[in-house]
């Protein structure tokens, strides 16, 4: 992830996979909207960033370990940032 200083990210509809560390180490990123069509969280992909809204897709069949360790979670507006 290259916006290190962005406070909100929508990630494009068709992902369905955020690799290992993607969002790691990002202290501003405070509202990530995931699409449905993302099944798979890979290790570390939220480590230590500053996310406080989250949504978990339906279909989401994998989280790995520490995928939001150093985090809090609440709910964006209407879903999205």
């Amino acid at each position: 992830f290259s916006g290190k200083t962005k406070r909100q990210y929508e990630i494009p509809a068709g992902v369905s996979i955020i690799g290992k560390r993607a969002f790691e180490n990002t202290p501003n990123l405070e509202c990530v909207y995931v699409p449905d069509t993302v099944v798979t969280l890979y290790d570390g992909a939220f480590y230590n960033s500053g996310i406080r809204s989250f949504n978990l897709p339906a279909d989401l069949s994998m989280i790995g370990q520490n995928a939001f360790a150093v985090y809090v979670a609440s709910r964006c507006d209407n879903g999205k940032p």
